[in-house]
C-alpha cells in the first residue's frame, strides 16, 4: 500500500511543477488550503475522487501519485540575469526531477546509462588566459572532436553523462547546474535564442 507521505510529496511536486500556491489549488478543487496541506504532509490521504480531481487540475495521471521519490535534487548553482522568484524556482526544479526520474527510468530499462566522462580537476586549473585555450583543446582531444565547430551541444553532453533538461521558463532564468543522486544534470531555457543556449551549456561545463 502506497504511504501517506509518497502521495504527499507527490501532491506538493505536482503543484510546483504546475506554479501553484496551496490556496489556489485548494479553490479549484473545493477544498480548503488547510487539507491541501495536510495532504502534502502526510497528515491526511485523499480519496480516489479527490486525487482524479488533483490530477485533472495539475496536469498528472493518477498512477504520478503513487510512484516513490527515487531521489532527490541537491541545491543547484544557476546562472540567471535577475533574481529568480521562489515559486519558479520551485516549479524548475520540480519539473526537472519528474523529467529525471523518467529519463533514467529508460536509460536502465534500455540499458544505456552514461556515466561522467570529464578530465580531472587537477587537469582542469586556469591560472592564465592561455590555460583556457589549452584546457579547450584537451577536450576536444580526449572526446575526438578535432576542431570543427560542435553542431549539437546537447548530444555531446548526453554522449559524455552530463543530462541536459530543457525547460520553459521566464527570461530571468538561464541555466542551473545540479545533481540527482550521483548523476549531473545541466538545466537551460527553453525560450532562450539557440546561441545563447549554446554558450549557457558550455559555461555550465565550468562547475563540474
Amino acid at each position: 500500500m502506497v504511504s501517506k507521505n509518497i502521495i504527499g510529496e507527490r501532491i506538493k511536486a505536482a503543484r510546483k511543477m504546475a506554479g501553484l500556491s496551496q490556496q489556489v489549488l485548494a479553490d479549484q478543487v473545493n477544498i480548503s488550503k488547510m487539507m491541501i496541506s495536510k495532504y502534502e504532509n502526510g497528515l491526511a490521504i485523499p480519496g480516489s475522487g479527490m486525487l482524479l480531481a488533483l490530477g485533472k487540475v495539475l496536469g498528472v495521471r493518477v498512477e504520478y501519485f503513487l510512484r516513490p521519490v527515487s531521489g532527490t535534487l541537491q541545491l543547484p548553482r544557476y546562472r540567471r540575469r535577475k533574481a529568480l522568484p521562489k515559486r519558479e524556482e520551485a516549479m524548475i526544479l520540480a519539473r526537472t526531477q519528474d523529467w529525471l526520474e523518467r529519463y533514467l527510468t529508460i536509460e536502465r530499462i534500455l540499458g544505456e546509462e552514461q556515466y561522467l566522462d570529464l578530465p580531472g580537476q587537477d587537469d582542469c586549473r586556469i591560472r592564465s588566459p592561455d590555460d583556457i585555450e589549452d584546457l579547450a583543446l584537451k577536450i576536444r582531444k580526449d572526446w575526438s572532436l578535432g576542431l570543427e565547430p560542435i553542431m549539437n551541444v546537447i548530444d555531446l553532453l548526453e554522449q559524455h553523462g552530463i543530462r541536459v533538461f530543457v525547460v520553459a521558463a521566464s527570461e530571468k532564468f538561464d541555466a542551473l547546474t545540479l545533481w540527482y543522486n550521483e548523476h549531473p544534470i545541466i538545466v537551460v531555457n527553453k525560450n532562450m535564442t539557440w546561441g545563447r543556449q549554446r554558450f549557457s551549456l558550455a559555461h555550465e561545463l565550468d562547475y563540474f
